[in-house]
This record gives structure tokens, C-alpha cells and sequence, in this order.
């Protein structure tokens, strides 16, 4: 039987090489969970509010000095708008019952439903007599595109507001 000793080379040879075994696998995890992560795709986060865009209500405006923004609805826009005093010109919106690009001009845009996509809730109270809830966003009351008029008329039948024209949103117009 042969008896290995610490200063036969034996155990400082192949306790480092343990060592570095041990960095190496640390490495390698470190580096597969970077490269997992960006691999995971990340929702599209509202250049105003930074939430979440939703697919249906994806706008993009156009600021005085030329860069787009992509913002999660009308009304997000129309709000930065009026609390930065910055002209913006809406360049695209969503059809919300399709998920279709429009054109801002040929769209039908209803305003203040019940409909409010990106907006938070929270429970106030709960319990069996009373229930309380808050809804919030930053970009009430909503403004939703429809491609037709017939849509957003069957839309407001069912979810209550106004259908209104572009003119009457306050956006600067598109030509710059």
C-alpha cells in the first residue's frame, strides 16, 4: 500500500486542482444564468410611464425634437403632454378589438369606458359584507383605437364613453 504524504506533491497537486474545479463550475453557472436571462424576452416598457405596453393599445408619437416614443396608449401620451407642456404628434395607434396597426387620422378613438387595459388595482377592503377596490393609472380616463366606426360604436354600447376624433385628443399634427 502506498502512503501519500503532503509533501510528496500529491495533495498540493490535486487539492488545487479540486480548487479549481470549484471556480471553474462557479464560472460556468454564473455565465450560463447571464446568457439564460438574456434569452428571456422582456415585455416592452412604456417610454412615459414604464409599465408593460399592452399589444392592443401600442401607440407611437413623435416629440418636437424628431425621436419616437412608444408609449402604452393615447392617453399616456396625451398626459406627458400636458404635464411637460411638449408638443407630441401621434404617428401610430392600435386597434384595439384587431391588435392591427392604424393610421391616427383613420382610426375611431373612444374615450373614458370602463376599459382601462394598463390600469392597477388594489383591494381596499374584503370582507362578505363590503368589498372595496381602487383602480388606478396614470392615464385615465382611457383612450382606445378602433379601425371602424361600427366597432367602436358596438365597443361604447357595451363599455359606456365617447367616441371622439383625433382633432379633438389635443396631439400636435404629424407633419414636422
Amino acid at each position: 500500500m502506498v502512503e501519500l504524504r503532503a509533501d510528496d506533491g500529491y495533495e498540493r497537486e490535486y487539492g488545487m486542482f479540486r480548487g479549481r474545479s470549484a471556480f471553474v463550475f462557479v464560472g460556468l453557472v454564473i455565465l450560463t444564468m447571464t446568457v439564460l436571462s438574456s434569452c428571456v424576452e422582456r415585455p416592452d416598457l412604456c417610454d412615459f410611464c414604464h409599465v408593460p405596453i399592452p399589444e392592443r393599445t401600442r401607440t407611437v408619437v413623435q416629440t418636437e425634437q424628431g425621436d419616437l416614443q412608444s408609449v402604452c396608449d393615447p392617453r399616456c401620451a396625451l398626459t406627458h403632454q400636458e404635464q411637460t407642456g411638449a408638443a407630441l404628434a401621434l404617428l401610430h395607434v392600435t386597434d384595439f378589438e384587431t391588435g392591427a396597426p392604424l393610421t391616427p387620422s383613420e382610426a375611431f378613438y373612444v374615450t373614458g369606458s370602463d376599459v382601462t387595459p394598463d390600469a392597477h388595482t388594489a383591494t381596499l377592503r374584503n370582507s362578505p359584507q363590503d368589498v372595496a377596490e381602487r383602480h388606478w393609472h396614470r392615464c385615465l380616463p382611457s383612450v382606445l383605437a378602433f379601425g371602424t366606426r361600427g366597432a367602436a360604436t358596438q365597443f361604447q354600447r357595451r363599455h359606456g364613453g365617447e367616441i371622439v376624433p383625433l382633432e379633438a385628443l389635443g396631439f400636435a399634427p404629424a407633419e414636422r
